[in-house]
C-alpha cells in the first residue's frame, strides 16, 4: 500500500500537486474522522471553536487538549478507543486547526479562559481533563482555576513545568535560550527532523500527504514563532529565572488535589523524561507512567497501549 501511494505522486504533473496533495489530505481525513466514529462540530464561544465529538449521553466526558503545531486529528485513533466508555471532545485550540487565531498576547491563563468559555458554550457539567505537550500546560492552568469543573487530570508530556538545572538531555526551553525554535522548519528536511524530534515511533505518512503537511507547516512557521515566543518567553529572551513564578507552573502544581495521571515517552525529545519525576514529586494524588518504547505523543505512537492506560486510571477513580 506504501508503494502504490509514493508510486501515484510521482505520475501527478507538478502544477497539480498542490491541489492533488490539498484534496487528498483533506479527503483522507474527512474519512478517518467518519471510520474512527467521531463527528466535527463548531460553536461560538466568544471565539469560533472546531472540534471532534464522540457524542453519548449517558457516558462521562473526557475533554483532550492536542499539543502545539497539532490539532484535532491528532486524537482521532486514541479517541475512538476511550470512546468506548466515555463521551470524547476534542476542540483544536485557538491558533491552530479551524478554530480561530485571534492575533492577540497567548498565555497559559488566556488558553484556560478559551476553554472555559467552550465549556460554558457546550452546558457541560464535570469532566476529566486530559491534554497533551501545550494541551498538557493549558490542562495544568485550567485545573487550577477551575478545580470544581473536573473529576480528574490526565497530561501527557506536559509544557510549562520548568525544568531545573539537573536536566541536561536536549529540550525545548534549553532550546529557546539560545534563540533557536523547533517549529520554524525552512526546508523539507528540517520538517522531517522535526517529526523525528516529536514522535520516537513515526507514523507512516504517504510523501503527497507528507509534503502537504510538510508546505502548511513552512506558511505557518513565522506564527509559531510568534505563539511560541509568547507563551514561554519573556521581553529579554531569558528562561526562566526571573519570570518562572509568572510563565512557569511549578507553584500551581502542589495545589491540585484532584486524581492525577502523569504520561511520558522515555524518549521524549522535547519535554526531557527527568521532568516527570518534577511533576509526580510536585503534585498529590498522582500516579506516574512512564513508556519504555514512545516519545513525546503516546496517544499517537501507540494508541492502543496509551488509551488502556489511561482507561485503567480512569476505572480505578
Amino acid at each position: 500500500m506504501r508503494k502504490i501511494f509514493d508510486s501515484f505522486y510521482s505520475v501527478v504533473p507538478k502544477k497539480l500537486r498542490d491541489p492533488v496533495e490539498k484534496g487528498i489530505t483533506h479527503n483522507l481525513l474527512f474519512l478517518k474522522t467518519k471510520a474512527m466514529g467521531a463527528v466535527e462540530k463548531s460553536v461560538n464561544a466568544g471565539i469560533h471553536f472546531s472540534y471532534l465529538e464522540w457524542p453519548s449521553s449517558h457516558k462521562p466526558t473526557i475533554i483532550v487538549l492536542h499539543g502545539f503545531a497539532h490539532d484535532k486529528e491528532s486524537f482521532l485513533d486514541s479517541g475512538r478507543i476511550l470512546s468506548k466508555d466515555y463521551h470524547v471532545i476534542v476542540p483544536d485550540l485557538p491558533g491552530f486547526g479551524k478554530s480561530d487565531c485571534p492575533d492577540l498576547q497567548y498565555s497559559f491563563k488566556k488558553y484556560a479562559d478559551w476553554i472555559h468559555q467552550f465549556v460554558q458554550a457546550l452546558g457541560l457539567g464535570k469532566f476529566h481533563l486530559l491534554g497533551n505537550s501545550l494541551g498538557g500546560a493549558i490542562a495544568l492552568q485550567y485545573s487550577h482555576e477551575h478545580a470544581e469543573n473536573i473529576i480528574s487530570l490526565g497530561l501527557i508530556s506536559p509544557a510549562g513545568v520548568v525544568p531545573d538545572d539537573t536536566i541536561t538531555d536536549e529540550n525545548i526551553y534549553d532550546e529557546q535560550i539560545r534563540g533557536e525554535n523547533l517549529f520554524m522548519i525552512n526546508s523539507m528536511d528540517e520538517w522531517i527532523d522535526f517529526v523525528g524530534r516529536v514522535f520516537h515511533v513515526r507514523p507512516y505518512i504517504p510523501f503527497f500527504i507528507r509534503h502537504h503537511f510538510f508546505k502548511k507547516h513552512l506558511s505557518n512557521s513565522h506564527w509559531y514563532d510568534k505563539l511560541m515566543k509568547d507563551l514561554i518567553m519573556s521581553q529579554t529572551g531569558q528562561w526562566p529565572t526571573e519570570v518562572a513564578a509568572e510563565i512557569g507552573l511549578n507553584a500551581q502544581l502542589p495545589d491540585l488535589e484532584m486524581p492525577i495521571a502523569i504520561f511520558w515517552g522515555k524518549f521524549d525529545r522535547l519535554i526531557p523524561v527527568q521532568i516527570a519525576q518534577t511533576v509526580f514529586d510536585l503534585t498529590n494524588n498522582s500516579q506516574l507512567e512512564i513508556f519504555d518504547h514512545l516519545g513525546h505523543c503516546p496517544q499517537v505512537e501507540d494508541p492502543k497501549v496509551f488509551s488502556g492506560t489511561y482507561k485503567r486510571f480512569l476505572k480505578n477513580l
